[in-house]
């Protein structure tokens, strides 16, 4: 059984030529422990950003790329906001298998564009644009996304600026990953208090890749050069593990049918 990996975020995400994407790094990672891996969306290839090219040109060289997954879901944007994370992770279960795991790294450009530029509250970010009141949690959406451990990341820092700016800058992140943590905590209590089958819950872990990637491991202060994105991979393949998830049956590294 291939370990089913659902990708989500901004550009960060998205990744740049391979030794700067985290997927590329998580990919090699799980092969070297001898995991198949499934890439599930439209983030099927590990490193390119020009996704469909991608896809097309390992189609066509397949057996001669090594660590690079393919797959056959059907389009999958790019979400760089929290209104994306209710869409995305609703639409789940139109999916030919659910993945085992979902990664979302968001927030970035909202607090950027949005609390910074525009002067809205952190709180907006994750109440308003999830489109869920603060008590409740925007991840009670169906039982396929209750078959997942969705991993939520506390975000990269962000590194342009002043010195005036970056200090104004950690206090909203710091805010904002509070707010992230809140949001896992809830979760957590409502699996405790096993909720109705009504509202299945999914599993939510915080992976904190505020401290995993520092200033120095950012290419444009903003996405990660090569050695941020390889901690990215290490944190992610950390929360997996500590979730269980690398605990799974899985085979030797092979190409996921077409």
């Amino acid at each position: 059984m291939a370990l089913r990996l659902l990708a989500l975020g901004d550009s960060i995400t998205d990744g740049g030529v391979k030794a700067r994407a985290w997927r590329y790094h998580l990919h090699a990672s799980l092969s070297r422990e001898g995991r198949s891996v499934r890439w599930l969306g439209s983030m099927l290839g590990v490193y390119d950003r020009k996704i469909g090219e991608l896809c097309k040109f390992l189609a066509a060289r397949r057996n001669a790329t090594a660590g690079a997954p393919l797959g056959s879901e059907a389009d999958w944007p790019r979400q760089g906001k929290w209104q994306g994370l209710r869409c995305c992770l609703g639409t789940i279960g139109s999916l030919s298998a659910p993945p085992h795991a979902a990664l979302l790294h968001i927030g970035t450009n909202d607090l950027t564009k949005r609390v910074l530029r525009e002067g809205a509250r952190v709180a907006s970010v994750t109440t308003q644009l999830s489109a869920v009141p603060p008590h409740a949690s925007p991840l009670c959406l169906g039982v396929s996304v209750a078959s997942a451990t969705v991993l939520l990341a506390l975000p990269i820092p962000h590194c342009r600026g002043g010195e005036a700016a970056q200090r104004r800058r950690r206090g909203v992140e710091a805010d904002y990953h509070a707010r992230l943590e809140g949001i896992a905590a809830r979760q957590s209590e409502m699996l405790r208090r096993k909720p109705p089958t009504a509202c299945p819950v999914a599993r939510l872990r915080v992976v904190n890749m505020s401290t995993a990637v520092t200033c120095r491991m950012l290419i444009d202060g903003i996405h990660p050069d090569r050695r941020g994105a390889a901690h990215m991979a290490a944190a992610w393949m950390e929360g997996m593990r500590t979730d269980g998830l690398l605990e799974l049956n899985i085979h030797i590294n092979s190409w996921p049918a077409q």
